[in-house]
């Protein structure tokens, strides 16, 4: 299941970057996309959160076909997908509130209301079933089953508890600091070489940076005593790893580079602003985890429309996109090798699955 969705991530996202950016572009884009390291780990484990990326990919392809010819199938295609995250991962509902919040101008233009009014209207026998089928998409039951049984309908308070960010806006500007150190991904082997270099490996480095700083943000902030303190986890493991470097020094500065092209390409900043609207609202809502970057992976995925419209507007040479599909093979080909779950050639991934958790050393 997750490889499908691995799969259906890259052909939903070389679909629209296409469109945007020509075969050349959209083939870079999608190669260094299904090489960030989390992507690759997470498409050969049971966790569902690369779902979640893959039911937002399908999304914004509707969202595009309805913004350019509004059609009432598309849209009740739309709600389908939408009742269907619901039940693969609650995260999707920390999503789905900015998608449709930046996407509300183009779902609730008069004309489309008018349609869906009349297709309601003539065709009612046809919505029956839709409406029966979200239902089961969405699995409702076991919502109500648990707030029957627990009195909340995420499940056992205590659960809930512990993941949910109880510091405000605080905890918030706590969890995105977070995030950014953890986003200077270099993987292992670059962080034992700065080792080599300097003594210290760069997560090593940041942790000293921050406990120097005494910042907040670094203290029990957004944290709990089941999850620790924070600290800069630098592996291969699926639960911990993050998005490599091209994540930090492509995939982001194009997302905010697509953030400001709302007059050329306005599809595409609504795009950006729901991927950033999701890690504001997941920085509010969840405390942190060495584990979050599986959350963060519905972002990652929702990069690729934006790097398709960064690399275009550049205009990079046919030789400087083939060198980033040649950087994009090899860190796929590294993540495929590496990945300390499912090794192809050393310890078995019990044995690695302990050394996952703990900084790099030098």
């Amino acid at each position: 299941f997750s490889f499908l969705s691995y799969l259906s991530i890259g052909a939903g996202t070389y679909s629209l970057s296409r469109r945007f950016a020509g075969p050349a572009v959209a083939w870079t884009v999608l190669l260094v996309l299904l090489s960030f390291p989390e992507l690759v780990y997470q498409a050969t484990t049971t966790k569902n959160d690369l779902a979640v990326g893959a039911v937002a990919v399908a999304c914004l392809g509707l969202l595009f076909r309805m913004g350019a010819a509004f059609r009432v199938r598309d849209f009740a295609l739309f709600l389908l997908f939408v009742a269907f995250g619901v039940s693969v991962k609650t995260t999707w509902m920390l999503l789905v509130a900015p998608l449709a919040l930046c996407f509300a101008p183009i779902l609730l233009r008069p004309a489309n209301l008018r349609a869906v009014g009349e297709s309601l209207r003539h065709a009612w026998k046809v919505w029956i079933p839709l409406i029966l089928a979200g239902m089961v998409l969405a699995q409702l039951w076991l919502f109500a089953a648990n707030h029957r049984r627990w009195g909340h309908w995420l499940g056992e308070p205590s659960y809930c508890a512990d993941n949910r960010q109880t510091d405000g806006l605080a905890g918030m500007a706590a969890n995105l600091t977070r995030y950014a150190l953890q986003a200077v991904d270099i993987l292992p082997p670059g962080d034992k070489i700065i080792a080599c270099w300097t003594g210290k490996p760069l997560s090593g480095w940041l942790e000293s940076a921050c406990a120097r700083w005494r910042c907040s943000a670094f203290g029990d902030v957004a944290t709990n005593s089941l999850y620790g303190p924070f600290d800069l986890v630098c592996g291969s493991h699926e639960d911990s790893a993050w998005f490599g470097p091209f994540f930090i020094l492509l995939a982001f500065p194009a997302l905010l580079w697509s953030l400001l092209q709302f007059k050329s390409e306005p599809f595409c900043a609504r795009v950006a602003a729901t991927a950033l609207g999701y890690l504001l609202v997941l920085s509010y809502f969840m405390v942190w985890s060495p584990w979050n970057g599986r959350y963060l992976s519905g972002m990652a995925v929702m990069t690729g429309l934006g790097m398709a419209v960064f690399l275009r507007d550049l205009r990079i040479p046919r030789g400087a996109l083939a060198a980033l599909r040649a950087g994009a093979l090899l860190l796929l080909a590294y993540a495929g090798f590496a990945n300390q779950m499912k090794p192809l050639f050393w310890e078995s991934g019990r044995a690695a699955e302990g050394a996952a958790y703990g900084p790099c050393e030098g």
